[in-house]
């Protein structure tokens, strides 16, 4: 509901996990206005964004 209440139409949600499968968090993609995008393409960007964020945090000890 927050993110209808701030005029988000809909979502794209990617699940990231580690090479064990375990959940590490989440990237999502909110739309204000129609989603003109495959679910295919979608994945695959944000992958490469989660990979790009991945680079950018540091080390958590």
């Amino acid at each position: 509901s927050l993110l209808n209440r701030c005029g988000t139409t809909g979502v794209i949600i990617k699940r990231l996990s580690d090479n064990t499968h375990d959940w590490i968090g989440s990237i999502f993609c909110e739309f204000t206005g129609n989603m003109e995008i495959e679910e295919k393409e979608a994945s695959e960007l944000l992958h490469i964004s989660a990979t790009n964020i991945q680079y950018l945090l540091p080390e958590y000890k």
